[in-house]
């Protein structure tokens, strides 16, 4: 087992140094771009233009990805996110909200994504992609429900402990349909952004990659791995599940694992390097 696990490492450690740089510099321009549409997004839906500028509210954003690329699950960003707006916003239960809500609206269209992986990878089953479809559209619509009764009854939280504070998210979750749509339409760039950068860096080094679609569908629907925290933003869990589901359309176990840590370091450069940069010669509480 030994000799096996060191071909393997060498198996994969070539298909790494078959990806080229140009791949690489692809792949760093469209994680820029998938993160600025986030920051834009998250901007946008929690109403913060009298509060920060956006320039700002980047540096925010970005120093929140950075530690959310690092801890488990998905809440490290957004608590994060909180922390450094503390001080200048008046209402920060309104803005937890609006950022609870626009990470329901991405989760919500992942998982419509997750109902088109039976498609992507030649496995065509109607009915398992309506399923999950129905799944996701009975989702929101019960959280609609109960955000909107929970607003009809102000009187039932507010008998509770932190009752107020649970109340204020909630309205501030009560997001408006044009900016629910609008969200959901910038969120669906930033993910076609994200598969850019997974489909350049698995061409680049294999001939065997799939389409862009199909690559963007099976990275979105692994990255719902790293919402469960189990492990350091699906460390591991997310690179077996990538593995299972792209060997399911033909690509080699090496290219996909190899593919994965390339984009596993170009990420976390992308996060931490600015953001070291900036903490350091700017300090978080200067950002005005």
């Amino acid at each position: 087992s030994t000799l096996r696990a060191e071909a393997s490492g060498v198996v994969v450690l070539e298909a790494m140094a078959r990806c080229s740089p140009k791949a690489i510099a692809g792949a760093t321009a469209a994680i820029i771009v998938s993160t600025v549409l986030g920051a834009w997004n998250c901007y946008r839906i929690a109403e913060l233009r009298t509060v920060i500028t956006f320039p700002h509210f980047l540096s925010v954003f970005w120093r929140s990805w950075a530690v959310g690329i690092t801890l488990p699950g998905q809440v490290a960003d957004f608590l994060t996110t909180l922390w450094q707006l503390k001080g200048r916003s008046n209402d920060l239960n309104f803005v937890a909200g609006r950022l609870i809500a626009d990470k329901a609206i991405t989760l919500g269209l992942m998982l419509a994504m997750l109902s088109l992986l039976p498609v992507t990878i030649g496995e065509a089953k109607p009915f398992a992609s309506a399923l999950i479809l129905a799944g996701v559209g009975a989702g929101a619509a019960i959280t609609l429900a109960i955000l909107a009764w929970c607003h009809r009854h102000p009187d039932f939280l507010a008998r509770r402990k932190w009752g107020a504070r649970i109340s204020s998210v909630l309205t501030g979750a009560r997001v408006p349909a044009d900016a629910a749509f609008g969200n959901a339409a910038v969120t669906c760039m930033k993910l076609l952004a994200s598969g850019y950068a997974y489909w350049v860096v698995l061409k680049s080094i294999t001939s065997s990659a799939p389409d862009f679609t199909t690559t963007t569908v099976i990275s979105q629907t692994a990255g719902l791995i790293a919402y469960l925290p189990i492990s350091f933003n699906g460390l591991g869990t997310v690179e077996v599940s990538a593995v299972a589901m792209f060997r399911a359309a033909g690509v080699d176990s090496a290219s996909v694992l190899s593919a994965y840590l390339i984009l596993r370091t170009i990420t976390i450069a992308t996060a931490w390097l600015p953001t070291a940069a900036t903490t350091v010669l700017r300090p978080t509480h200067a950002d005005h």
